[in-house]
């Protein structure tokens, strides 16, 4: 994979921005795939992200990020987003994932059931999480089967 590569479906479409072999410390350094997401017609609408791998910090940070502009929310476009990464992650030997979101974020949770996860549990979180340190208590934790 390289910097700038698309994927596509119908609706939209994800263009590499960026990759981090040394991953980031908060989610226990593991490599991560930065992507925009664009309509079909090419405007910009968000972003997202894949962090390749599950270790104990995954379990509450998740493989999976995204956020959609404020403007272009309401379409499901980070739905339609992690179902294209889950195909990458397959490419990239992935066999399952793991999403997580605050329990009071409910678009959220609703892209989690749209694009296919199941919600395994609402897990409280470790006092060393980063979550933790910015007032969050409890995540989330939807599960994917690639």
């Amino acid at each position: 994979m390289h910097n700038g590569q698309i994927w596509r479906d119908d609706d939209i479409y994800l263009q590499q921005s960026f990759f981090l072999a040394d991953g980031r410390a908060d989610t226990g350094n593991v490599p991560v795939y930065f992507f925009r997401i664009h309509r079909a017609d090419g405007v910009e609408v968000g972003h997202c992200d894949l962090r390749v791998g599950l270790n104990d910090r995954l379990m509450f940070a998740g493989n999976i990020g995204y956020g959609v502009w404020q403007k272009h929310r309401g379409h499901h476009y980070a739905a339609k987003a992690c179902r294209i990464l889950f195909t990458i992650a397959k490419e990239l030997g992935m066999t399952e994932l793991l999403i997580t979101c605050d329990p009071d974020n409910g678009a959220s949770m609703r892209t989690c059931e749209l694009a296919g996860c199941q919600l395994l549990a609402i897990l409280p979180l470790p006092k060393d999480c980063i979550d933790y340190r910015m007032g969050a208590r409890y995540k989330c934790q939807y599960h994917k089967v690639l």
